[in-house]
């Protein structure tokens, strides 16, 4: 298997050292610049850029390694906030405290602002762009390049038109 270890410092070490001869490639995670001495020379593990490194073939499994329990819960609950069988197309961004549910597919270059809340089977089209506290509701699409407003919701189903505008809520 290949491990991503979440975090680069001491308590990134000490898992490095445990697991350094089960796994075929390590690699680390980290938002520093710099990191422990002992995975200096490991490949960086960066999620907003096609990572060569790695193919859907491999079995990966990430490790967070920090030793803070608050960075630590901090990190597994940003994970979390994205449901079973989404997809986040790359140069897509799911920014601060928004909750993605389940089965939904954020497309290359979508940005999903702070706040935003998508239900289930929502589809954002290349480049969408949802500003701040924007619901989306069930089975909602929205077209290439459409820009909802902050605070605004779009209802079930809703098919929002491409490049659209959207400045008040759609019932």
């Amino acid at each position: 298997p290949v491990a991503i270890l979440r975090g680069g410092g001491c308590h990134a070490a000490v898992v490095f050292e445990q697991m350094k001869d089960s796994c075929t490639k390590i690699m680390v995670w980290d938002d520093s610049d710099s990191v422990h001495p002992i995975l200096a020379d490991l490949p960086r593990f960066h999620p907003d850029s096609k990572n060569s490194m790695l193919d859907d073939a491999m079995e990966v499994h990430c490790y967070v390694a920090v030793g803070s329990g608050d960075i630590r819960r901090k990190l597994v609950e940003s994970v979390e906030k994205i449901g079973v069988g989404c997809f986040v197309g790359p140069f897509a961004l799911v920014n601060t405290n928004a909750t993605i549910r389940n089965f939904c597919l954020i497309n290359s270059s979508a940005l999903v602002e702070h706040d935003c809340v998508l239900e289930t089977y929502v589809t954002l089209n290349p480049g969408a762009i949802l500003l701040g506290s924007v619901k989306v509701h069930c089975t909602a699409t929205l077209g290439a390049s459409a820009t909802v407003r902050e605070g605004r919701s779009v209802a079930s189903g809703a098919m929002v038109g491409m490049g659209a505008a959207v400045v008040r809520d759609i019932n």
